[in-house]
């Protein structure tokens, strides 16, 4: 059972490996890339304070009174997204990212204008390359 499962990771692992050389790269160039705001994240926490006061007089009877008070704080951060735009072939493409396992940035994340990239095409998605590592990515427009 042990072996057979070793041969399925294996030969699972042969074909990841298969198939990312059989996909053909070209070369292309990062023109630029945006920020967008998609929308907002926000937390709110709150804090509650009281005191009691009181007396218990000689006949036994017990008055006071309440104090309270409530403190509370909210806190927002933009979600943002970044945009980039590469030039293959004379056609420029708008790309976005598609979230990485652990929100692992992109490759592009920390690339400049200018840079020099290996990407290839599929039906659904792109594949960027640089420095031997890969991103995948969404094509959002294309010109």
């Amino acid at each position: 059972m042990k072996r057979a499962f070793l041969a399925v990771l294996f030969f699972s692992q042969t074909l990841v490996f298969a198939s990312d050389k059989a996909r053909p790269y070209e070369d292309a160039v990062l023109v630029s890339f945006r920020t967008a705001t998609t929308g907002s994240r926000c937390q709110s926490s709150s804090n509650g304070v009281g005191t009691l006061n009181s007396n218990t007089d000689e006949d036994g009877h017990t008055n006071g009174s309440v104090a309270s008070s409530n403190a509370s704080d909210i806190s927002c951060r933009d979600i943002a997204l970044r945009y980039y735009t590469i030039s293959m072939d004379g056609k420029e493409f708008v790309l976005r990212p598609i979230p990485r396992p652990f929100n692992r940035p992109s490759v592009l994340s920390s690339s400049l204008p200018g840079s020099h990239l290996e990407v290839s095409i599929d039906k659904k998605n792109v594949y960027v390359r640089v420095d031997g590592k890969e991103s995948k990515f969404e094509v959002v427009e294309a010109h």
